[in-house]
């Protein structure tokens, strides 16, 4: 991807918009790869990780997905009790 910024300041530059939404709300931020290549997993613990996000998180900062400084963003809704 064109303009693709380090992690480290990709992390953090995420942290700020995740904080800025939901504050210190269940969630982390993860670095990964596929076949697709590299990409950020924002973890976001729910009551009903079947449920819609936006239901539960409507503060959700959307505008993150489906990239973020140049990297693919990969949303996972997980269970709450697995990030704390």
């Amino acid at each position: 991807m064109k303009n693709k910024l380090d992690e480290d300041t990709t992390y953090l530059e995420l942290l700020k918009v995740l904080h800025n939404h939901l504050g210190e709300g269940p969630y982390r931020i993860k670095f990964t790869s596929d076949d697709g290549g590299s990409m950020v997993h924002v973890q976001i613990g729910m009551k009903d990780p079947f449920g819609l996000l936006e239901d539960e998180y409507p503060d959700f900062p959307l505008h993150i997905w489906p990239s973020f400084m140049g990297h693919r963003v990969v949303i996972v809704q997980m269970p709450k009790e697995m990030l704390t």
